[in-house]
């Protein structure tokens, strides 16, 4: 009887283990102070704004320069929220762990190993990204981006390691989950375009094994394969329709499928003729005038321009895209919003194709040797980018891997107190008053304090661990590589470094996206903006860790081949 209870207790030990750390995760998220920030008008608040005109039936509202600055994932969501009954804090928390555990299970299914997925569920559920004030205290949309990664990335790779299988059940529920989350992530932020080479590389090797195999070529697991990137394409036309229902441009945000976005792209590439060093500036003022000598739309615009680019930066030049921000601001001054969103698109259009005039005439130069991440991003020539990304390419590497500008905080909350309450009300969430007294929330202090020491002890073994996965996963690569020279079947083995190799090219491609963006911006931002980064860069590490200590036990049980370690009995 004895022995049955021991073997009773260390069966169920691990799974009671993994619940009492998932319920003081859980208790830990939904004790986090939230950090309101009222003043944001262009990003916390601006997404309360969004999310009561959706609870009004009023889409975003009245049409404005703040409209289709941003795009509308983060307000359905907190709206959602609201129906429900769920707050902000228990909506990260449950959400994370939610994700964190599908996202275990899917590599579970794929590494078939039990104990790696219970020490990768709990690495992330622990993880500082989701202890960041940025990502789980600000009312903004770092967390949730964090958690519909994972579930995105999950659904990918859940698809293709039930590939072979004949479960219908958990292939049509990897496809659901894919069908939810991919498109809720794509309109969570406006440059989520990088996760797409990861998501339909995935589906296509998905698609090639079922091709492979006689026992699942059916036309509906191809069709569960390709059923999230159709979503996401029904999703997205829906979503255009609605804005050019309500506002009469068709399109998600006006950085993409308007003029606006032909008009910033246009300005970015005009060679004035005498230059700017500064990587942090894209449009200079000089830039702006002497495009205006070759449009009389802009030229009739300038004073605007003028004011509204003062407000933003006084007299000094526009840092990154605030240049975008004060052509907004100038378009509103002039009154065009005040005439929808058709006559705005048509003014733009009018500068767009005047300046594409003089530019095919030769009046106006475009800048020689420089190439373009994206169209309404400053341009580099190759030596700006070689020398950029080599200073700064390692500093980023070394703020994922030690979670350098990881932080929980407690503090008062900004902004004006009417604000402050809307906030809160949508949010379902208490906060700090200016001034108040700080033994009140004595409880936070404690909470910040406990979350602060797990990071800190993320922060001390980061260096370890990513040196341990970096070798755990060469020596994947090599094992994999030298199989294939001696044409042997890879299996489940070269699965995992497929996964692999997109999890980690995602990763850097993410990197260099943001630090291209960032470069007129500090590397406090910079950690912000890699938020969905982090998971992916542990998850390598961790497959990377477990192939070093698999490959460790390799050499031990074969340590007879080695006599030095027989001798000294190591």
């Amino acid at each position: 009887m004895a022995d049955g209870r021991k073997k009773k207790i260390k069966r169920y030990l691990p799974a009671a283990a993994v619940l009492l750390l998932t319920v003081i995760r859980f208790y830990l998220g939904v004790k986090t102070p939230v950090y309101l920030q009222a003043d944001a008008a262009m990003d916390d608040f601006l997404y309360i704004q969004y999310a009561t005109h959706i609870l009004g039936g009023k889409w975003l509202g009245d049409f404005s320069a703040l409209v289709l600055l941003k795009t509308a994932g983060p307000a359905l969501i907190l709206a959602v929220n609201y129906v429900l009954g769920i707050s902000y804090p228990v909506s990260l928390a449950a959400g994370y762990m939610l994700a964190a555990a599908l996202f275990s299970l899917a590599m579970y299914r794929l590494v078939r190993s039990r104990g790696f997925a219970i020490a990768l569920y709990v690495y992330l559920l622990y993880s500082p990204g989701m202890f960041h004030e940025e990502n789980v205290q600000k009312v903004y949309r770092g967390g949730y981006i964090v958690i519909f990664t994972l579930l995105v990335l999950g659904a990918v790779v859940g698809q293709f390691a039930a590939r072979g299988a004949a479960r219908k059940k958990e292939v049509a529920l990897w496809s659901l989950l894919g069908c939810f989350a991919l498109p809720i992530f794509y309109y969570l932020k406006e440059d989520s375009v990088w996760i797409l080479p990861f998501v339909c590389g995935g589906t296509a090797f998905t698609m090639i094994g079922l091709w492979n195999n006689k026992d699942t070529r059916k036309v509906w697991r191809f069709g569960a394969a390709l059923a999230p990137l159709l979503a996401l394409g029904c999703v997205t036309v829906g979503y255009k329709m609605v804005n050019y229902h309500y506002y009469g441009e068709y399109a998600i945000t006006d950085r993409e499928g308007t003029y606006f976005k032909e008009v910033v792209a246009d300005l970015l590439q005009v060679d004035d003729g005498k230059g700017f060093e500064n990587l942090g500036v894209w449009v200079t003022r000089n830039m702006v005038h002497t495009a205006a000598e070759h449009s009389k739309t802009l030229e009739e615009l300038l004073p605007y321009v003028e004011q509204s680019w003062k407000n933003w930066c006084g007299e000094s030049e526009a840092p990154g895209d605030f240049c975008i921000w004060a052509f907004r601001g100038a378009m509103e001054l002039s009154g065009a919003y005040g005439q929808g969103g058709a006559y705005v698109d048509s003014c733009y259009q009018k500068i767009h194709e005047e300046l594409e005039h003089a530019f095919e005439s030769g009046e106006l130069k475009r800048w020689e040797g420089r190439f373009y991440i994206s169209p309404t991003a400053r341009g580099l020539t190759a030596g700006e980018f070689a020398g950029y990304f080599r200073e700064r390419f390692p500093r980023a590497v070394k703020l994922l891997a030690a979670y350098q500008e990881n932080a929980t905080t407690s503090q008062e909350a900004r902004g004006l107190s009417e604000n402050l309450a809307l906030m809160s009300n949508v949010t379902m969430t208490h906060f700090r008053w200016g001034g108040t007294n700080s033994k009140y929330y004595k409880g936070d202090e404690v909470i910040v304090a406990i979350e602060n020491k797990i990071v800190r002890l993320y922060q001390k073994t980061g260096w370890a661990f990513f040196w341990v996965g970096l070798a755990g996963c060469t020596g994947l690569l090599l094992a994999t590589a030298a199989k294939l020279a001696q044409r042997k079947t890879v299996g489940r083995q070269g699965d995992i470094l497929l996964v692999l190799l997109g999890l980690i090219a995602s990763c850097l491609l993410l990197m260099a996206a943001v630090l291209w963006f960032c470069n007129f911006l500090p590397e406090r931002k910079v950690y912000d903006y890699l938020c969905a980064a982090i998971p992916l860069m542990e998850t390598a590490k961790a497959v990377g860790c477990y192939y070093a200590v698999c490959g460790a036990r390799h050499l031990w049980k074969k340590r007879r081949m080695f006599p030095i370690l027989q001798q000294r009995k190591i």
